[in-house]
This record gives C-alpha cells, sequence and structure tokens, in this order.
C-alpha cells in the first residue's frame, strides 16, 4: 500500500426517516484532513567552513539508510561575513530613567555607547545621525561618572562611602576606553584610577578560588588597556594560578600582553588552552565558566564574546573563530543580546573581528553545483555583506544510494565566503536507536493512577482506553544549551491534557524539576522551560537558555482510542545549532478495550 499523506474522513447517519454527514471539527485545510504520519524518527547533522580566497570546496553528502524519501532536506546558507547584521542593530542605549548616583548605572549605559561609537570609527561606518547622538550622550555620562570618582581614586555602588573594587575596574574601562575614542577625559581621573584598582591585585598566596583569579585577570586586562604594563603581573598570575582561571579569563590576560605590547609563550599557552576548553558543534563554538562566575558577572555570552576579542586580536586565523562568532550572533535576543553588559562586549569584540577578518570588503562572486547540476550563483559585495542566501534542496533530489557532491565556488576578490549546511532526514524508527550527540532525550510512560511518592511505579507499555498515562520526559545537557527545543509525539490513540486550559481536570497539571543538585544559589528559574505548547499532536516546549543539568518534565495524557499506536521519539535540540540533537528510543503503546 502506497503511504498518504492524509485521511478524508466523513461521517455519515441515517435513521428514522432522517440522515446527516459531517466531517472531523479540526483538520488541515478546508475539508479538515487527518495528516498520516510515518512512523520515522528525525534526525540531523551539520556542517560549517569558509572559503578567505578564490577556489572550490567539496562537501560529500550521503543519506542515511531508511531514509523517507518524501520527508527532509539539506538546508544551506552562505553569508559574506558572519557579524556585519550587528550594524543594523547599532543603537544608542539611553536609559531615560536612572540614579545618577549610580556608578554602575552610568557604567552600563557609557561601556555599550563607547562600544557602538568604536564599531562606527573603527569600521568606517556611514551612520552619521548615530554618530552625533552618542557624541552628545557620551560626554555627559563621562561627566558623571567622573563627578562620582571617589577621594581614594575608585567608584563605589550607589549612595555608598566606600568603593568597590569591581565596579572601579569597570568604570575605568569605561573611561580608559572613551580616552582611546577621542573623548576628553583628565589623565589626573585615569591615573588616580589605575592607583587604586592597582591597589586592589591580589597577593598570589591569597588567591584560593577560581573567581579570585578570573578577577585578578580582569584587573590586569583593565590596567593593561588604560596604558599600564602589566607584563610582569601578568607572568606571575600565569605562573602561579593558570588552572583557576575559567576561559574568559585566560582570554582577558592575553588581551593583557596584547595591551602591554608582549606576545610571549605564556600568550601561546592561554591560546592552546582555549583551543583545549571549547564547547564545540558543527556550526558553532563558545566557551563556559566550570562553575557559573557570578562574582564577577560572567555569563556565557560575555565569556565567549572576550575569547573573539583576543582571538580577533591576537590568532585572527584560529579555526574556532568563525564558529564562535556565528554562536555568538545566535545567542542575540532579537537584535542585541540580553543584557546592555554583554551587549557592550559583544559589539567591542564582533568589531575587532570584523576588521581583523576584512568582511566588511567583500567583492567575489560564487556558485554552488549539487553533482554537477548548476543550484545558485550571485555576487556578494560590500553593498549587500548584510544580506546572506539560504536554499534547502528536498531530499528526493539527491541520490539515494550513492554519496551526493554539494561544490562551492568563491571567485577572485576580497572578503570571505562562510557556509553552512544541515542534513534534516527522517528514517525509519525501527532501524535505529536512540541518539545522543550534545544532548540526551529519554521518554517512559506511567499509569497515573500510581502514585510515586508513595509506591513503586513501573513503566507500561499499555493501557485501558480511558485511563491517565504520566509521561516522564528526561533531558540531560552536558553543556550550557541556547534556545532548546523539546518535541514529544502522542499515541494516535491519546491526546496530552493541556494545564493551561479551563477545561483541563485538575490534578493533571505538568511540571518541571530538575533532577541533578549540582547548581549555585542565584539560577532562580532559569532553567525552567519558558514556552510550552501542547498541540494535536505533540507536546513542544522550548528554553531560550538552559544550563547544564538533568531535567524531568511530567505531563499527563488522556488515552481514548484502542489500538496499538506506534508512538514516535522524543527529539531535542538547539533551534540555531542543530546538530546538538538527542532522540529517544521509538515505542508501540497499547490502548486496550472493546
Amino acid at each position: 500500500m502506497d503511504d498518504i499523506p492524509f485521511a478524508d474522513l466523513t461521517f455519515r447517519v441515517e435513521g428514522g426517516g432522517f440522515r446527516d454527514a459531517t466531517k472531523p471539527p479540526l483538520g488541515v485545510g478546508p475539508d479538515n484532513l487527518i495528516p498520516v504520519y510515518r512512523y520515522n524518527a528525525q534526525d540531523f547533522s551539520g556542517t560549517a567552513g569558509e572559503l578567505d580566497e578564490e577556489g572550490r570546496r567539496v562537501e560529500a553528502v550521503l543519506l542515511p539508510p531508511n531514509a523517507d524519501p518524501s520527508r527532509g532536506s539539506v538546508d544551506m546558507q552562505l553569508n559574506p561575513s558572519l557579524a556585519a547584521a550587528l550594524i543594523d542593530a547599532l543603537d544608542v542605549i539611553e536609559k531615560r530613567e536612572y540614579d545618577p548616583a549610580c556608578a554602575h548605572a552610568i557604567t552600563d549605559r557609557l561601556l555599550p555607547n563607547l562600544a557602538t561609537d568604536q564599531a562606527i570609527n573603527q569600521l568606517s561606518l556611514e551612520q552619521p545621525e548615530l554618530a552625533n547622538e552618542l557624541a552628545e550622550l557620551i560626554p555627559d555620562d563621562i561627566s558623571r561618572l567622573v563627578e562620582l570618582q571617589k577621594r581614594g581614586g575608585g567608584w563605589g555602588w550607589c549612595y555608598s562611602s566606600e568603593s568597590d573594587a569591581w565596579l572601579s575596574a569597570y568604570a575605568l574601562l569605561a573611561l580608559s576606553r572613551a580616552d582611546a575614542n577621542g573623548y576628553d577625559v583628565e589623565a589626573l581621573v585615569i591615573n588616580r584610577g589605575q592607583n587604586y584598582v592597582s591597589d586592589q591585585l591580589y597577593e598570589m598566596n591569597q588567591i584560593n578560588f577560581a573567581w579570585e583569579a578570573n578577577r585578578q585577570a580582569f584587573f590586569l586586562y583593565v590596567l593593561a588597556e588604560s596604558g599600564k604594563d602589566m607584563r610582569e603581573e601578568a607572568d606571575t598570575l600565569f605562573e602561579s594560578h593558570r588552572g583557576l582561571l575559567d576561559p574568559y579569563a585566560k582570554a582577558l590576560l592575553i588581551l593583557a600582553y596584547d595591551a602591554s605590547g608582549d606576545q610571549d609563550s605564556n600568550q601561546q599557552t592561554l591560546l592552546s588552552d582555549l583551543n583545549d576548553d571549547v564547547v564545540l558543534s558543527a556550526t558553532g563554538a563558545h566557551w563556559e565558566d566550570a562553575d557559573q562566575d557570578f562574582f564577577n558577572l560572567n555569563s556565557d555570552v560575555r565569556g565567549t564574546a572576550m575569547v573573539i576579542d583576543a582571538l580577533a586580536r591576537v590568532q585572527p586565523d584560529n579555526a574556532l573563530a568563525p564558529g564562535s562568532v556565528r554562536w555568538l550572533m545566535a545567542a542575540r535576543t532579537a537584535q542585541i543580546w540580553s543584557t546592555g553588559h554583554e551587549t557592550a562586549w559583544s559589539i567591542l569584540a564582533l568589531a575587532d573581528w570584523m576588521k581583523a577578518s576584512g568582511e566588511l570588503l567583500a567583492d567575489y562572486d560564487y556558485t554552488v553545483d549539487v553533482n554537477g547540476v548548476p543550484l545558485t550563483e550571485g555576487q556578494f559585495t560590500a553593498e549587500n555583506v548584510t544580506e546572506s542566501e539560504s536554499f534547502s534542496l528536498p531530499i528526493n533530489s539527491l541520490l539515494n544510494d550513492e554519496t551526493n557532491f554539494i561544490a562551492l565556488q568563491r571567485g577572485a576578490g576580497d572578503g570571505r565566503l562562510y557556509y553552512t549546511m544541515h542534513l534534516n532526514s527522517f528514517i525509519n524508527a525501527d532501524s535505529v536507536e536512540a541518539t545522543s550527540r550534545g544532548i540526551t532525550v529519554q521518554r517512559a510512560y506511567y499509569d497515573a493512577s500510581c502514585d510515586p511518592e508513595t509506591e513503586t511505579c513501573d513503566p507500561i507499555d499499555q493501557i485501558e482506553a480511558g485511563e491517565q498515562v504520566r509521561v516522564e520526559l528526561t533531558i540531560v545537557a552536558p553543556n550550557d544549551l541556547l534556545y532548546v527545543i523539546v518535541e514529544d509525539p502522542f499515541p494516535s490513540g491519546a491526546e496530552g491534557i493541556d494545564p493551561g486550559l479551563a477545561t483541563s481536570t485538575s490534578g493533571f497539571e505538568g511540571s518541571v524539576e530538575r533532577q541533578d543538585t549540582d547548581y549555585l544559589f542565584g539560577y532562580w528559574g532559569w532553567w525552567y522551560f519558558n514556552n510550552i505548547e501542547y498541540r494535536d499532536e505533540k507536546v513542544v516546549f522550548s528554553s531560550d537558555f538552559l544550563p547544564a543539568g538533568t531535567y524531568q518534565y511530567t505531563y499527563t495524557l488522556q488515552t481514548a482510542i484502542p489500538g496499538e499506536f506506534q508512538v514516535m521519539p522524543a527529539v531535542g535540540y538547539q533551534e540555531f545549532f542543530p546538530e546538538v540533537f538527542g532522540r529517544s528510543d521509538g515505542m508501540l503503546f497499547e490502548i486496550t478495550g472493546e
């Protein structure tokens, strides 16, 4: 029997001289067609690369055995720049309501604006209106921050009479950046700030924790950026506590060496450490703290931006750089990052990257062909450097039992050609097992009448129609993940009980619990899935940011139609890096009844 995509159902009744007919109240299209799904397991794989000179690159694609020819695709994207889209998002950060007595609030506004100002100047961007706004706002914030400098040269929190070491370094960094960008900052103000931050440097025998070593690296970076030679102090930190430093602090130490005019073996060793510390997927790369450094306000986004800045300045040809830029751009919320702090560091890093890579000077032709047949061609120039070309090849257009060759040709000229390629396929679920490629998904069914708090509940593969099933979905994230999507299909004879509906029976609310206990106070509710949708055929839930850990999502199914049903595997993946992927086993579930 041939596969069919939909079932067209009509129900008729006749009796007592009357007759009537109806179609399902819900379905696809005007005839309310019911979709028919094959028992398939979804699978993702991906690759990425770049061509920085004239040449040809060939990628081989071999479809998985038992792949469904009617579903799936190879999705490609070509970019002349990974970061040029940032240009369209540059804007003035202006908080109209903030306390002028709070140095951190002023610095939080000043540093992102200085980063934007630096990007305009460094990349020679034609944005006169934005530049004029910055030219008015930045001097006012400089004046306010200078007024808040305390007698000892530092800065403190709102209305505090005491200076704070971290905040003082943060404010000094902003004023040093302003001075480097050509704004008027008195040398005395910077000198006093330098003296205060220098006095806060730790004695090496007083450093016992990672956050203390990280903060030392931050101080050295700020002092070096402000014009002081910190090579001796950087050597001492490197030799004494290199093992305590998180990746972002190693990047800051690299930048401190660079700002001090030194490129010695210690710097090269730190670069090698970053290569070892990276969290890598086929098309993305980022860095994480061993334990998130809350004391220094670090995050994966901020830390990765610092590493990118170090690579852009010291080793722009590092093979990890394109993937990390791709990851950082994907980490944006809409067009910016989640905080002004992250935005500032990201703009600083990406501006340095675009300058080092020469992306904005793109001027070359390109072609793509598949198995020798032309697919697309075009040209990237400075005028369309913020654009990209995306296209999708249906699996049924590719060779099924042979290797497919996708060739990219880049012509002569300036700039780089970046590409990503993802194979999204659907494989007969009987022929595959559970898969874990950066995320693990496990599923188990239990009789909802069994209370796991008071008795031992065994997994089930059948239940009587009309009864409820408790579904336990376990997600294991070995690393922090951005924009995670998890999909769990229902058996066709059951439907999910949406706790958000007023008609749902009480007592069947869904829940999310973190199963491991290895987390710090201060995470608040970030690990909870912030959007959950109960659809006709599956439940879909997502998380903008999922810290590394083990999570269990529990919800309830209402069984209705007797029969044996093949239940497709549950899957989890990152939306922008789908090669970070996991899949549970499929299963056969029986709903019994007359």
